[in-house]
């Protein structure tokens, strides 16, 4: 489980360069043209437990980021929407072992692979940002 420090540094890279707004299923800022990127807070169990505001933000996005488990639970709020992958894959773990467990060689490499994924995934959401998509990250969990 990512600790809230994890998921906050995740964010900041995503956030940092020319993603074009931020929103966390609240208003909509104004005088904005291109996309939006939403933080979707999914709750610790499915849409009954999430707020009102989640699948409302969920059903603006055009695409979205999630764990294949709060994919399949907000399964009816996503079907059409261009799915851009799992964002927490291979973000605790490194062929096949806890990153808290790397030797230093192995938590380089576990960090340099993390940055990659990262970018390519960041690249993915600017490019949908840049062309009008909203795009949403689904992140489970209870606050």
């Amino acid at each position: 489980m990512r600790t809230p420090v994890e998921t906050c540094l995740w964010l900041l890279a995503i956030t940092a360069g020319s993603c074009s707004s931020l929103a966390c299923a609240g208003p909509e800022p104004l005088g904005r043209t291109k996309g939006k990127f939403y933080v979707v807070g999914t709750g610790p169990a499915g849409p009954d437990l999430a707020t009102l505001r989640a699948p409302a933000a969920i059903k603006k996005a055009d695409a979205y980021l999630s764990s294949p488990s709060t994919r399949g639970l907000f399964r009816q709020y996503l079907a059409g929407k261009e799915f851009m992958g799992d964002p927490w894959e291979g973000m605790f773990d490194y062929r096949g072992k806890p990153y808290r467990e790397l030797d230093e060689a192995g938590a380089k490499n576990w960090r340099e692979s993390r940055i990659g994924i990262r970018d390519r995934i960041v690249a993915k959401i600017k490019t949908r940002l840049e062309m009008g998509k909203n795009v949403a990250l689904l992140d489970g969990g209870d606050p």
